[in-house]
């Protein structure tokens, strides 16, 4: 049976993400662009075909996105596992 999303009060998971999910996935999205396969706070070669100011650029982004995580994880860790 065909129902639509809104009678059935169903909704997007990108509707669904907290603050927290939307760094991370920024964070690796971010990473993924400069072609590094590491975790959240591991360090970042330049990529031989990248002028410096736009890998100095994305690294400004990366780390936003992180500073984002490690707020929610400190915040997280002071106020008892909340």
């Amino acid at each position: 049976m065909f129902a639509w999303r809104r009678a059935r009060r169903l909704a997007y998971r990108s509707q669904r993400e907290t603050d927290y999910d939307r760094a991370v996935g920024r964070a690796f999205k971010l990473r993924r662009r400069l072609q590094d396969a590491g975790s959240i706070g591991d360090p970042i070669a330049k990529p031989k075909w990248m002028r410096w100011a736009t890998f100095e650029r994305q690294m400004v982004q990366i780390g936003a996105a992180e500073a984002a995580i490690d707020e929610r994880l400190l915040c997280c860790l002071f106020a008892g596992g909340k």
